[in-house]
């Protein structure tokens, strides 16, 4: 189990590095509706990076999956609402550097208990876009998912994106590597 969750991470970690690596738009038929999310908290670990540095060698996003996996950080999280495993992108930084932070983790109950080494994170109550991939290959599915977000909702003036909290959640039906079925959230402005 313990190299399932290792080969998932980086493989993960790989697809979403490949959405910055190569251009095109693909056209997929994605189950998408909007939800309403209460306030959610995580904890995990973070890294600040850039698209710049995810698109080049200095990368930390598959450093940071390898490290949750390899650890075995999510036996270290108490208080967990599922066995999900969360990669989320906030404090984005727009304009020449556009920085974000990302978190690995999961979600939990609260933040009255942290463990040492790790982070908390509150994503505030908001709508989301919510993007069910089709199945299939899980590094094809999420690297077509994310391309289709930035390449069909990164306007937010009619898209109404915030730019709060995004995330990728991998749960029981992304555990087939492949015919995995990821679920992808971006947050919205307003109700």
């Amino acid at each position: 189990m313990k190299m399932r969750n290792t080969v998932l991470a980086v493989l993960v970690l790989f697809c979403f590095f490949m959405v910055f690596a190569q251009e095109g738009e693909k056209i997929l038929d994605y189950k998408t509706k909007i939800v309403e999310k209460e306030t959610m908290y995580f904890i995990g670990i973070t890294a600040r990076t850039s698209v710049a540095a995810e698109d080049g060698e200095e990368g930390k996003i598959s450093q940071l999956w390898g490290r949750f996996m390899q650890e075995g950080l999510m036996m270290k999280i108490q208080n967990k609402v599922s066995q999900s495993v969360f990669g989320l992108y906030y404090d984005y930084e727009f304009g020449e550097i556009e920085a974000f932070t990302v978190m690995v983790g999961c979600q939990v109950g609260n933040l009255e208990s942290v463990p040492e080494g790790l982070e908390g994170f509150t994503a505030p109550a908001s709508r989301y876009a919510e993007f069910t991939t089709p199945p299939g290959n899980m590094i094809q599915v999420v690297k077509d998912g994310w391309e289709y977000i930035w390449g069909k909702w990164t306007d937010p003036e009619s898209k109404q994106r915030s730019f709060v909290c995004d995330y990728e959640e991998y749960g029981e039906s992304s555990m087939d590597m492949e015919n995995a079925v990821v679920k992808l959230y971006v947050s919205l402005k307003g109700k």
